[in-house]
């Protein structure tokens, strides 16, 4: 996201966000960054780089104060889980072999 600005917005209040994707970048803003993001990731595989993997790591896993705001307003907003009950199913024997 941070080699293609503009390809993904979020808009957040107080109670609800709304992410954006500008389909018109996709394909090629977003396919470019994608394409780094990977070949980078190849190759601190490929070099054992494992100090600059980790720093990469950090970056990308650090949550800050937006994102947490965001988790609330999911776990505030959400739905409790579906039952589905399956009502045509009847017992056919008494004994099961």
């Amino acid at each position: 996201l941070e080699d293609a600005p503009g390809l993904v917005t979020i808009e957040d209040t107080e109670d609800s966000f709304i992410i954006r994707v500008n389909r018109d970048l996709i394909k090629t803003e977003g396919a470019a960054a994608l394409k780094n993001f990977l070949i980078k990731l190849q190759v601190f595989k490929s070099t054992a780089d494992v100090a600059a993997a980790e720093e990469m790591y950090n970056h990308y896993s650090t949550v800050d104060e937006r994102f947490l705001k965001l988790r609330e307003i999911v776990i505030a907003n959400k739905l409790p889980r579906k039952l589905e009950l399956n009502n045509h199913l009847y017992k056919a024997r008494a004994t099961c072999s």
